[in-house]
């Protein structure tokens, strides 16, 4: 899984993990706990990837056909020029403006937490964000 797909799937999982701290009782097993967040985790980064994935086929072509080969089919970004046959820094330009758009849409669906380090604490949905299937 590329790094764009794995950050998608961190916020499930964090937002799912921090649901079931909030229900959780006090005397739950830790195995239980962990089997369902694993199982929850599951059916709920399902419609998480079906709104990325939408967000996705909305990035004009070039820049779709680059971020899906780099980021979810691994395809490193000098192999991929050398298969379009175009500059590497034509390549580099569209992954980085296709993830530039991604983000933004993302915002624009949702409010995301981070820690002082950056790293992704928790995300809600916005009312009446721009989120079609999460």
């Amino acid at each position: 899984a590329g790094p764009l797909q794995a950050w998608v799937l961190r916020v499930a999982r964090n937002a799912i993990v921090d649901r079931h701290r909030r229900q959780a009782v006090a005397t739950t097993p830790l195995e239980s706990l962990a089997a369902s967040e694993a199982d929850a985790e599951r059916a709920e980064r399902a419609p998480l990837l079906a709104a990325f994935r939408s967000f996705l086929q909305d990035l004009p072509p070039e820049q779709r056909e680059a971020v899906e080969a780099t980021e979810l089919d691994g395809i490193r970004q000098k192999a991929l020029a050398e298969q379009l046959g175009v500059p590497l820094s034509t390549v580099k330009s569209r992954v980085q403006r296709g993830r530039k758009r991604l983000e933004q849409a993302l915002h624009d669906c949702c409010t995301f937490e981070f820690d002082r380090r950056g790293h992704l604490v928790d995300w809600q949905r916005q009312p009446g964000g721009a989120c079609r299937d999460c």
